[in-house]
């Protein structure tokens, strides 16, 4: 038996039901990359492998307690954070990640409850994504973003890319990782910024899955908690995603599933 102890990473996401994002992904690929997973779930979504039919945020004292329940017991070495469904989730996951500030906090966005909410609430979104952009932000090592979703983080009169990417890097986000940012032609780029300089990832980003910002998210906060450099983090972290999505295997009568099984 190894006298080393696995990285140990908290995530803060929903909880998917059916595996193919959220918490159980989530899982599976932390065990898959050798660190041990803790979970504070967000919400409770009530979906199947075609598609979500509700999201239940949960409590924001219970998603508290459990989060400092752990992180009093446990020795975490990053954290990730997802799967933003209120303003009051949001407020305790920046609060949980300022008390812990020495664990490297990595924020995701891309497909969340922009996709997935009944009838969501104009009013609503909006103050999450400022919440999220004023509060959580700002202690992040490395913001995901997927370009997919760009405008709808940015709104329609933000400004460019670098500008959304300067104005985050501005406030305190150490790196932001754009994933399929569109350059010259059709071709397609991997970026991190940070406020010294700019480098291109080079690895292949399978943007025409959903679940790939996802997947990169919860890879390079793995990385992260091992100590791995942020580049090389992010170059792993889109070459796992790659990984898993090449090989995708039926299940139910939705899209193909993740295949996290058979990765090396």
């Amino acid at each position: 038996m190894s006298n080393s102890l696995p990285a140990t990473v908290l995530f803060f996401n929903v909880f998917d039901p059916s595996g193919r994002s959220g918490l159980p992904a989530c899982a599976i690929t932390a065990n898959r990359l050798k660190c041990h997973p803790l979970s504070s779930i967000t919400a409770l979504a009530v979906q199947d492998t075609v598609a979500t039919e509700s999201i239940h945020p949960v409590d924001p004292e219970i998603l508290n307690n459990q989060a400092r329940c752990l992180l009093e017991d446990c020795a975490v070495q990053a954290i990730m954070a997802d799967g933003f469904y209120s303003t009051e989730t949001v407020s305790v996951i920046a609060q949980v990640a300022a008390d812990y500030e020495t664990a490297p906090l990595v924020v995701y966005l891309g497909k969340t409850f922009f996709n997935a909410l009944n009838h969501p609430d104009p009013e609503e979104i909006e103050d999450i994504i400022h919440t999220v952009k004023d509060l959580l932000l700002p202690l992040a090592h490395t913001v995901v973003l997927d370009y997919t979703y760009l405008n709808q983080w940015t709104g329609d009169d933000n400004g460019s890319t670098q500008d959304f990417i300067q104005s985050l890097l501005e406030q305190g986000s150490g790196h932001c990782l754009l994933l399929a940012q569109p350059i010259e032609g059709k071709q397609k780029a991997n970026i991190l910024y940070d406020p010294d300089s700019t480098q291109t990832v080079n690895a292949s980003y399978p943007d025409r899955h959903a679940e790939a910002g996802d997947i990169v998210s919860t890879a390079l906060c793995c990385y992260l908690a091992k100590g791995m450099p942020v580049l090389q983090a992010s170059e792993k972290a889109i070459q796992y995603a790659h990984s898993i999505l090449e090989k995708c295997y039926p299940l139910g009568m939705g899209n193909p599933m993740p295949n996290r099984i058979d990765h090396d």
